[in-house]
């Protein structure tokens, strides 16, 4: 089976399932499958382009692995750990 969603941060490619994004996260729901969205390009095209310097691909990685495990590893950094609680309030992630 082949993800059926593309998502570049900052030009690195990373592959998911919409089904898995939508069931976790709202504004993955909002974004991928609302009828107001339709219209909107990660809709029609499958792809979502992020530019983000706070956010590397490694974060992004650790968020999805929530998503998909419900478990991330967590770094002592703040460097990396303030982006990861950015995306959490971002895609209304609570639990992570």
């Amino acid at each position: 089976m082949f993800a059926d969603l593309e998502i570049v941060v900052n030009g690195e490619s990373l592959k998911a399932y919409k089904c898995i994004l939508t069931a976790r996260s709202e504004k993955f729901n909002v974004m991928l499958t609302s009828e107001a969205t339709q219209e909107m390009e990660e809709h029609r095209s499958g792809k979502i382009n992020l530019q983000n310097k706070d956010v590397t691909p490694e974060i992004y990685k650790e968020m999805l692995r929530w998503l998909y495990m419900g478990e991330c590893e967590i770094s002592h950094n703040p460097k990396e750990v303030l982006p990861l609680l950015q995306l959490t309030d971002e895609y209304l992630l609570p639990d992570l």
